[in-house]
């Protein structure tokens, strides 16, 4: 496993981006 880099997403930056593009989305289809 050497040279193999870890991903440790940013969980709290995607929850607020995914929270604000799930409003977005409500509000542009009227849902």
């Amino acid at each position: 496993m050497d040279g193999v880099q870890v991903f440790e997403p940013d969980w709290n930056g995607i929850e607020e981006n995914l929270t604000s593009s799930i409003g977005a989305w409500k509000e542009a289809t009227g849902s």
